[in-house]
């Protein structure tokens, strides 16, 4: 998510509802059987991750830090595929999937939020939002002996507070961009 404040506003909002939808889901189907929901997070993760990879390309003249953001939507992109190629793996390796996910974009979405500079207190969010995806990837490798119903719960938990903090960063990035193009000289 590098320098998620100088995205476009309704991308952040994408990938945020892509993340709660997908959250809700497993939350409205516990009994999902670990076929169906491997298809539905590789399908959850190639959005994501997709959004992200747009997002990226589309600051790539404009900010410095696309190269981290390509970077998370291409780990998405990645681990949807794995998912998708290899659904006859366990809970536990995909909770494993999941889990290493969580905290590589946890970790760069902290170093966005403690690089972003003038962006009118959304810092704090970013690093949120990194956090959250760190502890979620601990307490998943620190469980690996979960049920299937656990690991669809604890990812649906993670899927929605992930996915709200991102929907709340939109309106935020909305609010800088407003900010900084009121603040750019006219050209004429």
């Amino acid at each position: 998510m590098g320098s998620l404040v100088e995205s476009p506003w309704w991308a952040v909002f994408l990938r945020g509802l892509a993340a709660v939808v997908f959250g809700l889901l497993l939350f409205a189907w516990p009994e999902i059987s670990l076929e169906v929901f491997i298809v539905i997070f590789g399908l959850f993760a190639i959005v994501f991750g997709v959004f992200g990879v747009v997002s990226a390309l589309l600051g790539l003249r404009s900010h410095r830090g696309w190269g981290v953001q390509l970077l998370v939507g291409v780990l998405g992109v990645a681990a949807g595929v794995v998912a998708l190629v290899y659904p006859e793996a366990t809970a536990v390796v995909i909770l494993y999937l999941v889990a290493a996910w969580a905290i590589a974009s946890g970790v760069l979405e902290i170093g966005a939020g403690l690089g972003v500079r003038s962006s009118g207190g959304f810092s704090w969010l970013l690093v949120l939002v990194g956090v959250v995806s760190i502890v979620f990837g601990i307490v998943a490798f620190a469980w690996p002996g979960a049920t299937v119903l656990t690991i669809v719960w604890l990812i649906g938990a993670y899927a929605l507070a992930s996915g709200v903090l991102l929907c709340l960063s939109s309106f935020y990035v909305s609010r800088w961009h407003r900010t900084m193009d009121d603040t750019q000289p006219p050209t004429d």
